[in-house]
């Protein structure tokens, strides 16, 4: 699925209401509150696979982290960015902070 599709999808599917609308920070606030939630959702079950014995749900956890894209997809949109520009910004901040990559047993080689 193209990123442009997606993101279609997303704003097709958001809750534009009147009041929103006048008062964008409360989109805003949803979006980063959505985003929060769905995140602790997902970590959740890795909790209960990892400390709880259960066995990891993989369809659930796929859908966990469908939500989590949602929201970021949404807090990308209100605040004027795309996936593209974030990846880059990230990819630079990785690059700087670690400009030989990561040492002490992590990172590829």
């Amino acid at each position: 699925m193209q990123e442009s599709d997606y993101r279609l999808g997303v704003l097709k599917t958001w809750n534009f209401k009147e009041r929103t609308l006048t008062h964008p920070q409360l989109m805003l606030d949803n979006a980063a509150m959505g985003l929060a939630g769905e995140a602790g959702e997902f970590l959740d079950e890795i909790k209960k696979h990892l400390h709880h014995g259960v066995e990891l749900n993989l369809t659930k956890v796929m859908k966990e982290l469908g939500d989590v894209r949602y929201y970021y997809t949404m807090n990308c949109y209100l605040l004027g960015t795309d996936d593209e520009e974030v990846k880059a910004a990230n990819n630079l901040k990785l690059r700087l902070r670690y400009p030989e990559g990561f040492k002490d047993g992590g990172g590829l080689r």
